[in-house]
């Protein structure tokens, strides 16, 4: 699949669908059955892939032969964000009533190919300055057309997220920031998709977000006291890349050259708990680019979950996927490769670590005791060499318990730091008391 040339977007759909279209269809069917709302289901999928962070870590999904076939081990840094962005836009529309009764393989195939028409309406519909072209030099309404109007506009989106230089993490985050609310208010607007009040309505509420982001980005920039001319610039890149209208972009301008107070901000409007919580950590992210989180910085969060009104274990559990995401992508990330305090973030990550484990012990009980073999091996080595298999056996097993647990359950388990002798540092000695050695 040659993915800078048009028609990249009708091949990788065909391709989708010849190797995963069943199998799409049943996930969809089984996340119906669940109770979650879609913004949770969204933000999962984005989390894991490395969408929220501004690094694509992993593919959305594991189908072995799709992955093969679109030869993922060749993809560049774009061509994976293409994809993100289009699997997360389809999940968030594909989770509406609009498409809650498909029935069939073949009327979820259509869906796809409708949810993928609207895409490029959405994006002129958000940002102006997108402008595809067809060949007539107008869109016209045909099937064809409107698939070529999405390919251009995911294009555009994804154009910038190229460059691997030093200077990019402000960049990367910034989009990401924007790809998320883009597949948050995606879902809302397919809903309504047939009242023109509505999803006038749904435009407006990502505009205010935009506003919003810029402000967390500010202020976290800000945690320390003072605003670098490099993080002034970006910031300023960021209102570009927003298109605010002009009332909107004054306000903008101020947030970034002089420190806003929290109390100034409609807090009341964001609603979501998905959305506090990404909010949360992005500023956590961003204050994280260069170094530990400080005790000024720290106290910037506090008060940055007081007025989004999460509780505390929301904040620990938000904080962690972050730090988590960071230690064990930092080698691949460009921007934070020559970082060199990310080995004090390490063993900051794993002093965390383990008081959290202690509060989560019933859990990881519980999935021990459903995993009798591994738990009996762990038992074991407190009292004999175990070797080498064995090792590796409870090693993978401790970190699927750690998994299950609620600050991991769609995050990153830093599993690169978390070798085995690590691990058996980390965990709750409670996970010990259980062994009853065989008297015979």
């Amino acid at each position: 699949m040659k993915w800078q040339e048009k028609g990249w977007l009708k091949k990788y759909l065909t391709t989708r669908h010849h190797y995963v279209l069943h199998q799409e269809f049943q996930r969809l069917k089984d996340q119906k059955s669940t109770s979650a709302a879609f913004d949770q289901l969204i933000y999962e999928l984005m989390q894991a892939t490395g969408l929220l962070y501004g690094y694509p870590a992993q593919m959305p999904y594991s189908y072995k032969t799709l992955l093969k076939s679109l030869k993922v081990d060749q993809l560049t840094d774009q061509q994976r964000w293409k994809i993100l962005l289009l699997e997360s836009l389809l999940n968030s529309a594909l989770t509406t009533n609009r498409y809650h009764s498909l029935k069939r393989e073949v009327d979820f195939a259509d869906a796809i190919s409708e949810v993928t028409y609207r895409i490029g309406e959405y994006y002129v519909a958000l940002y102006p300055n997108i402008k595809p072209k067809s060949r007539g030099g107008f869109l016209a309404r045909s099937s064809k057309t409107g698939i070529d109007f999405s390919e251009q506009a995911l294009d555009a989106r994804t154009q910038s997220m190229a460059s691997n230089t030093k200077d990019e993490f402000w960049q990367a985050i910034m989009h990401s920031a924007l790809s998320f609310i883009d597949v948050y208010c995606f879902h809302p607007w397919i809903q309504s998709y047939a009242d023109t009040d509505k999803r006038e309505k749904v435009i407006k509420s990502h505009i205010r977000l935009r506003l919003l982001i810029l402000y967390v980005l500010s202020s976290a920039a800000w945690a320390n006291g003072i605003v670098e001319k490099e993080e002034k610039e970006f910031l300023e890149y960021f209102l570009t890349l927003s298109q605010l209208p002009e009332d909107l972009e004054e306000q903008g301008k101020k947030m970034i050259l002089e420190r806003v107070s929290m109390e100034n901000i409609k807090w009341s409007e964001v609603k979501s708990p998905v959305l506090k919580r990404y909010l949360l950590e992005l500023a956590t992210m961003i204050i994280l680019s260069d170094k530990v989180i400080s005790k000024s910085e720290r106290q910037f969060l506090d008060e940055l979950r007081d007025k989004l009104n999460l509780s505390e274990k929301e904040t620990q559990h938000s904080i962690l996927a972050v730090e988590s995401f960071v230690v064990e992508h930092w080698q691949n990330i460009p921007y934070l490769n020559g970082n060199k305090d990310v080995e004090a973030m390490t063993m900051y990550l794993l002093a965390k670590l383990r008081p959290y484990l202690q509060e989560e012990l019933p859990i990881l009980k519980k999935y021990l005791e459903q995993e009798s073999g591994v738990d009996a091996l762990l038992q074991r080595s407190q009292i004999e060499t175990i070797g080498t298999n064995e090792r590796k056996k409870i090693r993978q097993g401790l970190l699927a318990a750690i998994q299950a647990t609620p600050a991991f359950q769609s995050a990153v388990v830093p599993r690169s730091v978390l070798t085995y002798s690590v691990l058996l540092e980390t965990i709750p000695g409670g996970l010990f008391a259980r062994y009853q050695p065989n008297n015979e």
